[in-house]
């Protein structure tokens, strides 16, 4: 079969020609040819132009992407020694290792429960110590009984007068000025008058008071009565000017304190008069030293006298406010 294929000028002037016929070098590799039909191309004048034919055979013409690239230089031995292929062991039953059992994992001590931490607490702050500190005032204030007390009634003529005379409306200087000027010409029958009725108020308070205070306990009298101790002290550490409110409530009821031996032993000396013109703190000074070198023998009078006071002030004690003394140190060493 021949196969007459066009081409220009230019073509087969590149296309290499052996005697008239188009040629090309054939692999001699047998792998890389396919097997074709047979065709053969020869030149001839067609159309004005020029034709070629070829009559190589067509199974020996290959492309680029159908051709065996050349087997490359073997690499130059580098010296390495090629890796040892390990060939896998099939392990049957019979030589199959027994696997280890697993160890057993040691238990674990129960952890100990861990102690639980108190967060600190804050201080109180200035504003809630205020606080605080007013209400502890006003519970004391409410167990001394300050606002219960009776008014009391003008007892000293001078205090009636002035009662009698003074208004709202004067002012306070011009006021007294003319009140203790018109007490000065005061004639001596208005003066009676006036004793007489400072006295009777002196009875009517005393007896408004005894009421009064016999509505309480002798316990509530006693609590009223610490309680004012407590605000004497701080109205003495504030610079307080009026302290009488702060006194203390008399009860006829309340059992008195006993004494220790030294205090029968000033006693007795201070009504000896060998101390007149002294000072309480002189006088106290000079019987001390006195105390401290008396002979024991003449001090077991005064320490007789003191465990037979203690005696009574327990029974007492026990009698009006229902409970045991509290044994306090010196009470203890006077009772031994």
């Amino acid at each position: 079969m021949t196969v007459i294929v066009s081409c220009s000028r230019t073509l087969s002037k590149q296309l290499p020609f052996r005697s008239g016929v188009l040629t090309r070098l054939i692999s001699t590799n047998s792998t890389s040819r396919v097997a074709r039909p047979q065709t053969e191309c020869t030149t001839s004048q067609q159309n004005g132009g020029r034709s070629h034919v070829f009559t190589q055979p067509y199974g020996s013409l290959r492309g680029y992407a159908t051709t065996n690239k050349p087997a490359g230089r073997p690499k130059a031995h580098t010296g390495r020694t090629p890796a040892k292929r390990t060939t896998k062991t099939t392990t049957t039953t019979a030589n199959r290792k027994p696997k280890a059992k697993p160890k057993a994992k040691p238990k674990k001590k129960a952890a100990k429960p861990k102690p639980k931490v108190r967060k600190a607490k804050k201080p109180p702050s200035a504003s809630a110590l205020k606080r605080d500190a007013r209400e502890k005032r006003k519970e004391v204030k409410a167990k001394a009984l300050l606002d219960q007390e009776p008014k009391q009634l003008p007892e000293q003529a001078w205090q009636l007068y002035v009662s009698q005379r003074s208004t709202k409306g004067q002012q306070a200087t011009s006021a007294i000025k003319s009140i203790s000027d018109g007490y000065k010409n005061l004639r001596p029958e208005e003066r009676e008058a006036l004793n007489h009725a400072a006295n009777e108020n002196a009875g009517k308070n005393q007896a408004a008071y005894k009421r009064w205070v016999q509505t309480f306990t002798p316990v509530q009298i006693k609590d009223a009565n610490t309680a004012r101790a407590l605000l004497l002290r701080s109205a003495k550490a504030d610079k307080v000017k009026h302290l009488a409110r702060y006194r203390s409530i008399k009860d006829d009821r309340s059992v008195k304190r006993p004494r220790n031996a030294y205090s029968w032993f000033l006693g007795d000396r201070i009504n000896t008069g060998d101390y007149k013109g002294m000072t309480n703190g002189e006088a106290f000074k000079l019987i001390g030293r006195e105390w401290s070198q008396l002979p024991a023998d003449q001090k077991k009078s005064y320490e007789a006298k003191a465990i037979a006071d203690f005696n009574r002030y327990s029974a007492e004690h026990k009698t009006v406010y229902g409970i045991d003394p509290p044994q306090t140190k010196r009470n203890a060493s006077a009772a031994s």
